[in-house]
């Protein structure tokens, strides 16, 4: 569904080439949220949301030219919640996206 959405604003990539986007791909380090498939293996929520969100920087940087599109984190490592707010908040970003996978893939991306 996500790439629907990416095919279907591509055509105005030229207003996004100065947006700044922040991407909070959740849970990491001590916190690996829902665990995986056997109950202790790969892949845990922490590990899809990661890789959710760097493929998303990678989509929102090829297809719609945002050169500015940072991440709470790029690895495994716990980031605790007020310092993904001031990660977060720290460039002024134009949208936030959250990644917290419940019962599926749950995401959203918003103006801030």
């Amino acid at each position: 569904m996500f790439f629907i959405i990416i095919a279907l604003i591509a055509p105005f990539s030229v207003i996004f080439s100065q947006t700044t986007v922040c991407l909070d791909a959740g849970h990491g380090g001590d916190d690996p949220g829902t665990l995986g498939y056997d109950g202790h293996g790969y892949p845990n929520e922490e590990d899809i949301t990661l890789a959710i969100a760097k493929a998303t920087e990678g989509e929102m940087r090829d297809v719609f030219g945002v050169l500015n599109v940072y991440m709470t984190r790029i690895g495994d490592y716990a980031v605790n919640l007020d310092k993904r707010v001031k990660i977060a908040n720290g460039e002024e970003p134009d949208a936030y996206g959250c990644y917290a996978p419940e019962d599926g893939v749950d995401y959203f991306i918003t103006p801030i």
